[in-house]
């Protein structure tokens, strides 16, 4: 990273950087401390944009923390055992969403580029701070009060259903087998190309690889959706 400046309560610090640890010098207390910074991660963040091979690709960005990749694109304590809330304000182009951990607080037009304010405010892993950002539509659906929701690249949101038709019914299951409520507000997935690890499970943002769209004829061979036998029906909307 590219350290510009680092303030303790707004105010100029002593800090030290070497390339791997950031140490910041503040005194006994509660402080706030901020980082401004520049990267080109070499891990944790990847960009999938076009190029010679793959001309018509689809520019998409995520992140992949596990289990200490996180701190390449983040200035963070980054271990596993380490615990806090998140927030992410996150800006991109006017066309793209940007899907992150907990609650969306807002969006924000910013002209030609758009801001996505997420919050977790519950602690988590550090490793599982996530966001992804492309050009989504979102399919969503209502599991017992809690807010699911599905973003899959534009033009793909009929193939939700099919991958992800029975979210509600897991959710449900562990919540009645182990006896304690869904602890999170809400539940998501992202899609994105070239998500070589299959699927991450990022707290309340699970990542996975498109190629787990597919369509009505491989999710119910010979039959329609939903499939006889195995399916009830509920409505994503």
């Amino acid at each position: 990273m590219r350290i510009t400046s680092v303030r303790v309560d707004g105010q100029e610090a002593r800090y030290e950087y070497d390339g791997k640890t950031l140490r910041v010098y503040v005194s006994q207390g509660v402080h706030v401390v901020q980082v401004s910074y520049e990267t080109k991660p070499r891990k944790g963040l990847y960009f999938v944009l076009p190029d010679e091979h793959y001309r018509d690709r689809v520019p998409m960005v995520w992140t992949q923390g596990e289990s200490e990749d996180n701190h390449y694109w983040l200035p963070m304590p980054d271990y596993p055992n380490i615990k806090f809330t998140s927030e992410l304000l996150i800006i991109v182009p006017k066309n793209w969403t940007a899907v992150s951990n907990g609650v969306l607080v807002e969006t924000k037009d910013l002209g030609n580029e758009v801001m996505w304010h997420w919050r977790l405010d519950k602690p988590h892993s550090a490793y599982l701070v996530a966001f992804a950002a492309g050009e989504f539509e979102a399919v969503r659906e209502d599991c017992d009060g809690v807010t699911i929701e599905h973003y899959v690249p534009r033009g793909y949101g009929d193939k939700a259903r099919f991958s992800f038709y029975r979210t509600c019914d897991m959710i449900r299951f562990y919540s009645e087998y182990t006896g304690v409520k869904y602890p999170w507000p809400n539940y998501k997935h992202v899609a994105v190309s070239e998500f070589i690890y299959g699927g991450m499970e990022n707290t309340t943002v699970t990542i996975v690889t498109d190629t787990t769209l597919h369509d009505e004829h491989a999710h119910c061979p010979s039959s329609k959706f939903p499939c006889p036998g195995m399916e009830t029906s509920r409505q994503m909307v």
